[in-house]
């Protein structure tokens, strides 16, 4: 409970700070329509999990693939909104001993509210962001994650895994390069981190927190406004 505390007033005091940092820096006078500046995004890729024992085994023994859908706006050119329905699979290892080969696996699916915050946009003018092909989106927001589908592997009470599905509050954060092919048409490349409570992959030891670090390569379309970009 402690930590979800924390995880909650870090959440609002980073959101804040960025509320007033884009309000104090935003150079352009644009304000966008409701009708404008929407966007529909799907990523692709994969997460490493952050947990128990497996930095105790190869690396690709605590990989998943990860996929993700969104649909979001962006306000003005410093900062957006998204909303993001993700799942996955992940791996877990029951032992620490580096020879051992017992490993299990379960299932996520998830959503998140994200607030997306331009960096570059914050140090250009409007003719420049217009015009540029790149973008650079800090993201942050929570969300819930649901964990099912628990595969013991063989392993049917080693190291007291707890294989029911169940919900679970987290916290995302990423950042992301995106490069606009045209007036509609971009590509992303993000890298993220969410975290959620200890109980995530089933197992209780001694940490605060479980979590994925994950890279998702993206293609987006823009819907509304045409942006101007250079060589159109």
């Amino acid at each position: 409970m402690k930590n979800k505390t924390w995880i909650v007033i870090l959440l609002v005091s980073i959101m804040n700070g960025v509320t007033v940092f884009a309000q104090k820096t935003d150079r352009s006078s644009t304000r966008y329509d409701w009708k404008e500046q929407w966007f529909a995004q799907v990523q692709a890729g994969g997460s490493y999990m952050c947990a128990e024992n497996i930095r105790f085994g190869p690396f690709f023994k605590g990989t998943g693939v990860s996929y993700a859908v969104s649909l979001g706006k962006f306000f003005t050119p410093v900062w957006g909104m998204r909303m993001k329905f993700f799942g996955g699979g992940n791996k877990g290892k029951y032992y620490s001993d580096k020879s051992s080969e017992a490993v299990y696996r379960f299932s996520h699916v998830g959503g998140t509210a994200e607030v997306m915050f331009d960096l570059l946009n914050c140090f250009r003018d409007e003719e420049t962001a217009g015009q540029s092909r790149w973008d650079f989106n800090l993201i942050l927001g929570p969300g819930v994650v649901h964990t099912y589908n628990f595969d013991r592997k063989g392993e049917e009470y080693a190291y007291g895994l707890n294989a029911s599905p169940r919900n679970h509050f987290m916290l995302y954060g990423g950042a992301e390069v995106q490069y606009r092919l045209d007036r509609h048409w971009g590509l992303s490349l993000e890298a993220g981190t969410e975290w959620m409570r200890d109980e995530y992959n089933g197992v209780v030891y001694g940490r605060g927190l479980d979590g994925h670090l994950g890279v998702l390569l993206g293609v987006r379309y823009v819907f509304g406004e045409k942006v101007r970009t250079g060589g159109d």
